[in-house]
C-alpha cells in the first residue's frame, strides 16, 4: 500500500476524529490551514508500518497507546515545531531587565534569596537559556542564591535540542555580539553554549493540557515567575482559560505571567493585573485585585450616541437608596434584578440561565440579551456570545456595549479586521468612547503602527483631560481615569507630549 492510497483511505470524518484526538490529549486545536499536514503526517506514519494499517487500526492504536505512547509523540513533535531564538520579544525582555526581575530580586533577597521561573512552552530552549543569562548579569552574587528555572516543553525533540545547548546563527539574529562572545563557544559551525548556563536550566516534558499543575512533584509551585509565550494560541478559549487559572495557583503573591504579544485577552487573564511596562504588557498576581480581576463588566447603559464626555462611575457598588419610588414590579423586571445579582456574585451558570428565561418572555429585551452576551463570553462560550450579539447589532447597529465586546470575541477568534471594524464602529458610535480608542492603540501596537496607535492613546488622554482621576471609566469595573491616563502615557510610542505631563 502506498502513502498516497494511504491518505486517500483518510475520510473527513476520520480526520475530524484524529484532529478531536489531538486536541483532547494535548490541547492543540489545528486550524484549517493544518488540515493538508496533519493527513500527510498520518498517511506516512500509516505507510511505514508493515502491513501498513487501515485508519480504524491506526487510530485504535493511537488510543491504545495513550498520552505517553511513541506514536502520539511523533505526531505532536512533527506538529508543534516552534520558531523562536534568544531574546525573542525585545520589549519583554527589556521590561524583565529593567523592572520585572529587579522586581523580583529586589524581595527575594530579603527572604532567603530564592528565585523560582518557569519557562511554559519552551521550545528549543532560548527562551529560558536568555533568563538565565539576565540572571547572571543581574546578580553578581548568584552563588549565594537559589535560582531555579524550569524549561517544559511537549515536544520531547525539542528538549533534546535544548538540553544540547549548540545553536546555529540564526538563533542569535536579535541578540547583540556580546552576549554570544560572554555564553557561547564556538564550535562546529554553531556555538556551544556555557557550562554554567546548561546548569542553570532543567528541562522536562509537560502537557499544559494535562491537570498536572501547580504542584510540588514537578517544581510547578510557589513560583515567582512564569513565561508562557505563543503557546496558548494553540488552544481553544476554554482550555486558555483553564490554563490560566492554573498559572495564577502556581505562583506566589507578587508573581509574574508573561505571554505572546498575540495573545493578550480580558476574557482570559481575568484575574491577574495587567500592567504596561514600557510597551510590554505582562500580568501581575495580585490578590487585592486587578480591575479585571473577575472577568469582563461592560456595564449596559443604554443604546444610541450618549452624551459626549460621560465617565460612568462604578455601577457595581451602588445600591437603591431606601425612599426612592420605583415602577411596580413585573415578573420580568423581578427576574432581571435577581438575574443581574446572580452576575454581580459572580454565579454565571445561574444568571445565564436567568437571563435566557427572561429571552423567551420577551425575545425584544435587548438589556437581557447583552447580558447573556457578555456572561457567555466571560464562560468562554465564544460561538453563543457572537450570535447574541449579532442579534442585537442587527436590530439596533448603534449598540454601543455589543460592538465592543464584538471587538473582543474578535481579538480572541484571531479576526484581525473584524475586531478593528468593530472598534471603529465604537469610536462612531460616540467619540468619546475611551475603551474604543485605548484599545484601538494597542491594536495598531500588536501591528507595529506606532504612528497610528500614538494618535489612538492621544485621542484618550484628550478625552480624559480635565476629569476626577479618581472617577470610574465605564467598560471596566475598578478602572480610573488617573489609572487609564498613566497606563496609556507608559504606552505611548515616541516622546509623550508635554502638553500631557502635568495633569
Amino acid at each position: 500500500m502506498t502513502t498516497n492510497r494511504t491518505l486517500s483511505s483518510i475520510t473527513g470524518e476520520e480526520y475530524g476524529r484524529i484532529r478531536d484526538y489531538l486536541t483532547v490529549k494535548t490541547g492543540l486545536v489545528l486550524k484549517e490551514d493544518k488540515r493538508e499536514e496533519l493527513v500527510a503526517l498520518v498517511g506516512e506514519r500509516m505507510a511505514r508500518r508493515n502491513p501498513p494499517p487501515d485508519f480504524p487500526k491506526y487510530f485504535s492504536l493511537l488510543q491504545a497507546e495513550g498520552e505517553a505512547g511513541s506514536e502520539l509523540r511523533h505526531l505532536v513533535n512533527r506538529l508543534t515545531v516552534g520558531e523562536t531564538h534568544f531574546f525573542r520579544n525585545r520589549p519583554q525582555f527589556d521590561a524583565l531587565r529593567t523592572r520585572i526581575l529587579p522586581d523580583l530580586i529586589g524581595r527575594a533577597r530579603e527572604k532567603g534569596r530564592r528565585l523560582r521561573i518557569w519557562s511554559a512552552g519552551c521550545s528549543t530552549g532560548e527562551e529560558p537559556y536568555s533568563i538565565a543569562m539576565l540572571l547572571l548579569e543581574l546578580l553578581p552574587d548568584i552563588a549565594d542564591w537559589a535560582v531555579t528555572i524550569l524549561a517544559t516543553d511537549i515536544n520531547v525533540k525539542s528538549l533534546d535540542t535544548a538540553r544540547e545547548g549548540h545553536y546555529r546563527n540564526w538563533s542569535f539574529r536579535e541578540v547583540e555580539d556580546y552576549y554570544r562572545r560572554r555564553f557561547f563557544v564556538e564550535e562546529d559551525k554553531g556555538w556551544r553554549l556555557a557550562p554554567e548556563l546548561c546548569r542553570m536550566v532543567t528541562f522536562r516534558y509537560l502537557n499544559l493540557a494535562e491537570d498536572i499543575y501547580p504542584a510540588v512533584v514537578n517544581r510547578t509551585d510557589e513560583l515567582d515567575l512564569v513565561i508562557c509565550r505563543n503557546v496558548m494560541i494553540y488552544f481553544n478559549v476554554d482550555l486558555s482559560r483553564e490554563t490560566t487559572r492554573r498559572f495564577y495557583g502556581c505562583l506566589k503573591d507578587g508573581g509574574y505571567l508573561l505571554v505572546g504579544h498575540t495573545e493578550h485577552s480580558e476574557m482570559v487573564y481575568s484575574r491577574f493585573r495587567r500592567h504596561m511596562l514600557g510597551s510590554a504588557i505582562v500580568y501581575r498576581k495580585e490578590t487585592a485585585g486587578g480591575y479585571w480581576e473577575n472577568g469582563l463588566k461592560l456595564l449596559f447603559r443604554g443604546s444610541g450616541k450618549p452624551e459626549p464626555g460621560t465617565v460612568v462611575h462604578d455601577q457595581t457598588r451602588k445600591r437603591r437608596k431606601t425612599g426612592i419610588q420605583r415602577p411596580s414590579d413585573t415578573e420580568e423586571t423581578v427576574r432581571f434584578e435577581e438575574a443581574v445579582e446572580h452576575y454581580r456574585e459572580m454565579r454565571l451558570d445561574e444568571a445565564m440561565a436567568s437571563f435566557e428565561a427572561i429571552l423567551e418572555m420577551n425575545p425584544a429585551n435587548e438589556r437581557a440579551r447583552y447580558m447573556l452576551a457578555l456572561i457567555a463570553a466571560n464562560c468562554g462560550k465564544i460561538d453563543k456570545a457572537e450570535g447574541e450579539v449579532r442579534n442585537i447589532l442587527e436590530k439596533n447597529p448603534l449598540h454601543l456595549e455589543a460592538t465592543y465586546l464584538t471587538s473582543l470575541i474578535c481579538r480572541v477568534k484571531g479576526d484581525r479586521d473584524g475586531e478593528l471594524s468593530a472598534l471603529k464602529r465604537t469610536v462612531y458610535v460616540n467619540r468619546a468612547f475611551v475603551l474604543g480608542h485605548f484599545q484601538m492603540g494597542v491594536f495598531y501596537l500588536r501591528e507595529g503602527k506606532e504612528h497610528l496607535a500614538g494618535r489612538s492613546f492621544v485621542n484618550v488622554v484628550e478625552i480624559l483631560k480635565g476629569r476626577d482621576q479618581g472617577d470610574y471609566v465605564s467598560g471596566v469595573d475598578g478602572l480610573t481615569v488617573g489609572r487609564l491616563r498613566k497606563t496609556v502615557l507608559a504606552m505611548m510610542p515616541g516622546p509623550v507630549p508635554e502638553e500631557f505631563g502635568h495633569e
